[in-house]
């Protein structure tokens, strides 16, 4: 909440947080499972511009990296006062060609997102469905934005976090070769009851 000279109160009422980290130091260690991956000769989708790890499970034997990320994303989210940690439930490989961008799509089953880059590449691209009747060009900060896209960049190391239901793309991919990702999908650990409905995620 916002209070100026005078005196207009200011609301962000439905905000949402996207945060980027630098996780340099897990570069050595989440390289290792890809190679791995890729050595034993793992299959992918076989979609030709954009190919994902049949497995969603590709950190599963990987647990202190896996815990690493848990920790890294729960630090981020301590705003929010969830009252159940996150949990990785899913973990991928992307495989993006040369001169190929990855379409618009958000990501279901799931609460909040990430994705872990290898290499300084193409740009990740979120969207806003909430689209005005009347456009009209801002020059607000990108920080302040309520609709329209907004381009994050993709940071050798870094990890981009944001809510599943964000609906995302990437850039074209300018590397002379393949441009690979791990994306990864966290849900609450535990048991969540509202009125007259329970689960328990575990």
């Amino acid at each position: 909440m916002i209070r100026n000279e005078i005196g207009i109160q200011v609301s962000r009422i439905f905000p949402t947080s996207v945060y980027t980290v630098d996780c340099s130091f897990l570069l050595e260690s989440v390289e290792k499972v890809l190679n791995q991956y890729k050595d034993k000769d793992e299959k992918w989708t076989i979609s030709p511009q954009n190919r994902s790890s049949l497995s969603k499970e590709v950190l599963n034997d990987h647990l202190e990296v896996k815990e690493y990320i848990e920790t890294v994303v729960n630090g981020c989210l301590q705003e929010w006062k969830y009252e159940l940690p996150l949990k990785m439930s899913s973990s991928w490989f992307t495989r993006t060609s040369k001169g190929r961008s990855i379409d618009s799509h958000f990501h279901c089953n799931s609460l909040w997102s990430a994705v872990f880059y290898f290499e300084d590449s193409s740009s990740l691209v979120l969207l806003s469905d909430n689209v005005p009747a009347i456009y009209i060009k801002s020059k607000a900060p990108a920080n302040v934005l309520s609709y329209g896209s907004v381009e994050m960049a993709a940071k050798k190391g870094s990890m981009i976090i944001f809510p599943s239901s964000l609906s995302h793309a990437s850039k074209k991919n300018k590397l002379n070769e393949d441009r690979y990702s791990l994306a990864m999908n966290f849900m609450p650990f535990g048991k969540i009851e509202h009125s007259d409905s329970a689960y328990d995620y575990r």
